[in-house]
């Protein structure tokens, strides 16, 4: 969820990198339906929380100083939303290339590029071979 103005003005923005589909409510017919809709109101609320936790969870992961650290956490992020959604974990899904995933964690392409080389020097990570699905 994203894109709730403050005054008409965004301060976030969005970049799909997988197929999506996106709806848009007036902020007045959401508060008016909110107010009608208890329960809605619930899990809005639980998914607004939702959404500060993968935001502090990122902005964790910025701080973070080694890029090692910084994929290591990405790669964790995405295993447990593999998890959440209920998909097996054996291999962790990219949906992201090298350069995106810099992009995301505040790191240059040759970061990125470093940091899955030590994964493979250590066993942790393997590029998908011909024979992958």
């Amino acid at each position: 969820m994203f894109g709730l103005a403050e005054e008409g003005r965004y301060t976030n923005s969005a970049k799909a990198i997988t197929p999506l589909a996106v709806y848009r409510f007036p902020v007045s017919a959401l508060r008016n339906r909110l107010a009608k809709d208890a329960d809605l109101e619930f899990h809005f609320i639980c998914k607004l929380i939702h959404e500060l936790r993968e935001t502090q969870r990122h902005v964790f992961l910025l701080a973070r100083r080694r890029a090692l650290s910084k994929v290591a956490m990405f790669l964790q992020l995405l295993e447990t939303l593999q998890v959440a959604r209920g998909e097996r974990t054996a291999e962790i899904y990219l949906p992201m290339n090298r350069s995106d995933i810099g992009e995301y964690l505040g790191m240059s392409l040759e970061a990125v590029s470093r940091a899955f080389r030590g994964f493979d020097r250590a066993r942790y990570h393997q590029e998908p071979g011909p024979d992958s699905i």
